[in-house]
């Protein structure tokens, strides 16, 4: 009965199918609820050309729409603060400055300092980086890495 009326539409099973199928992926992709992802805010700063940010790791799900809800920044803040960033796609893991931008953050933001053994920037050094690197990347005087990173001197 099914063959008839698909003849009588001028279509064949198989195209009908096919169609079918299209219209089921198309309808998930589109109507499909997902749960959203919830984006922490991340409690790590840096202080990076004069500028404080946060530094978010990327999660699987949060998109650069949730990440900039979270902080209370645009979308466009967060892709100036991060050049070569393609806004369409971040990928899982990707760390992201966040422009801290709210005067309540800002209140609660210490500098990093020689003085206050608190307050430090966490690097990661990667091949190939050097301290000098780290003094323009941070904004910190050498001597001062040197100082807070014993055996940093020997390489």
């Amino acid at each position: 009965m099914v063959r008839n009326i698909l003849h009588f539409w001028g279509c064949n099973v198989n195209r009908f199918l096919l169609l079918v199928a299209g219209i089921l992926i198309f309808s998930s992709h589109v109507f499909g609820q997902t749960e959203p992802v919830p984006v922490e805010k991340s409690q790590e700063k840096i202080l990076y050309h004069g500028k404080l940010y946060y530094l978010h790791a990327v999660v699987k799900g949060q998109t650069l729409y949730s990440i900039s809800r979270a902080y209370g920044v645009s979308e466009q803040d967060i892709a100036l603060s991060n050049p070569g960033l393609v806004v369409t796609s971040i990928s899982t893991g990707q760390v992201l400055k966040i422009p801290i931008s709210t005067s309540k953050d800002k209140k609660n933001t210490t500098l990093p300092s020689a003085d206050n053994k608190v307050d430090f920037i966490y690097h990661t050094v990667q091949p190939k980086q050097t301290v000098f690197y780290l003094h323009q990347l941070y904004n910190v005087p050498e001597e001062e890495i040197y100082r807070y990173n014993h055996g940093t001197e020997d390489g």
